[in-house]
């Protein structure tokens, strides 16, 4: 009986595995010069596209992610809703407020200052708002510090006063607060309207600095200096009026009464110190009462000019290749100061997109930021589109009502 025969390969052992021979010279002929011209163009070709695609693909991507959002925003203090019918610009030079220094110190005295034309006869006013963990000291009149209430005017002088000491506290849970300061002048009588002006400070915090601080004058330079108690009443302006600071004293080394008996005398001309309690976070003399709350509404729908990047407002169908925008403001109408936050948007684009803000700065009570969100690629099957808009979405703001943090723009499209 025959067996058939089959080429199969050697079994080898691991072990006994030799290098492989190399095999014969092919019988093959080679290939014609041009077979090898036309191969090198294949390859050539190849490598290209291999190129075009790891270089354009990225690029291509970075393109959809940057055309997908552009936000602007705006600040507006609440001092300036307040005081939108009198305020002047600074060009015309009615009422300039100014610090000292941009950053101040907490528990260190500043300067606040002031230029006002044309001069009128009245008084001058200083007012702050109320913010969770700040306390604000002004001078008395014999030039101890105490604390001052927050939320109302507080009589600075007459017409002649152009600047005003200041002390601000920070219970340091951050590092860095901003705090408004709002000046305001009351005429005599029915002469003219108020006029009003703002300026923003920053306050450091720093562990490694004592709170202890001079007080402005010496005790006797004061008593020299300060006006009798009818002098320095509060004036009644031709809107509202102004208070009078409080003379609680603040707690300090040294009081401003003369010691008498064993005790040591207070000497004219010995600086005086005063030593000024950390604000706690939820109580105080000028703490705010209540929670924030942010609160989110509709300005307008359009697109932006890209000519000059401008936001133009539409009712009509806007066409889809334009940049579709959404105005809004989230304003802080609670009675407390609203931490950082931050918000979201769900886009109309395709393919979909979900936007999320930086973190927004701090908003005192009143105060609201303007945002004008833009963005390229929006679907055109529908006749009308919805944006959105979602304030602190992961609910990190405390706020007393939760419920007007979300609103809904329908914008109308111009269908393909």
């Amino acid at each position: 009986m025959t067996v058939p025969h089959h080429n199969y390969p050697p079994q080898t052992s691991p072990a006994s595995q030799q290098p492989a021979t190399p095999a014969a010279p092919s019988e093959t002929a080679p290939p014609s010069p041009a077979q090898v011209a036309l191969l090198g163009v294949a390859i050539a070709v190849g490598l290209a596209m291999v190129g075009f695609v790891l270089i354009n693909i990225p690029t291509a991507w970075r393109a959809i992610q940057s055309a997908a959002v552009s936000v602007s925003a705006q600040f507006f203090p609440a001092q300036d809703d307040k005081a939108k019918s009198t305020r002047q610009t600074e060009g015309s030079a009615a009422l300039i407020v100014k610090t000292s220094s941009p950053v101040v110190q907490s528990g260190e005295p500043f300067t606040i200052s002031w230029e006002h034309q044309p001069q009128r006869v009245g008084s001058y006013a200083i007012s702050f708002p109320c913010r969770d963990g700040i306390s604000v000291y002004l001078p008395d009149d014999l030039g101890v510090y105490a604390p001052a209430p927050c939320g109302a005017p507080l009589r600075v002088g007459g017409s002649s006063e152009k600047m005003v000491r200041v002390i601000v506290v920070s219970n340091g849970s951050v590092t860095y607060r901003d705090m408004s300061f709002a000046v305001t002048f009351y005429p005599e009588g029915e002469n003219g309207g108020q006029t009003s002006g703002s300026t923003i400070v920053t306050v450091e915090y720093r562990a490694d600095r004592s709170l202890t601080v001079p007080t402005q004058e010496t005790l006797e330079q004061a008593e020299e200096r300060a006006p009798s108690r009818s002098e320095r009443a509060p004036q009644q302006g031709a809107q509202g009026s102004v208070s009078e600071r409080r003379e609680e004293s603040v707690p300090s080394q040294t009081t401003n009464q003369r010691s008498s008996g064993s005790g040591s005398q207070q000497t004219a001309g010995t600086p005086q110190t005063s030593r000024y309690p950390l604000p706690p976070s939820s109580s105080g003399g000028t703490q705010p009462t209540g929670k924030a709350n942010l609160v989110v509404r509709q300005i307008a729908v359009g697109y932006i000019d890209t000519a000059n990047n401008t936001f133009i407002a539409t009712t009509s169908p806007i066409a889809p290749d334009k940049r579709v925008a959404v105005k809004f403001e989230v304003k802080n109408e609670g009675g407390t100061t609203a931490p950082r936050w931050l918000f979201a948007a769900v886009l109309p684009t395709m393919p979909p997109h979900i936007f999320r803000s930086q973190l927004q700065q701090e908003l005192n009570p009143g105060d609201r930021i303007e945002f004008v969100l833009a963005f390229d690629k929006v679907r055109a099957d529908q006749d009308q589109v919805e944006v959105r808009i979602n304030v602190d979405p992961e609910n990190k703001v405390n706020e007393s009502n939760e419920g007007d943090n979300m609103h809904s723009f329908f914008v109308p499209i111009r269908r393909n």
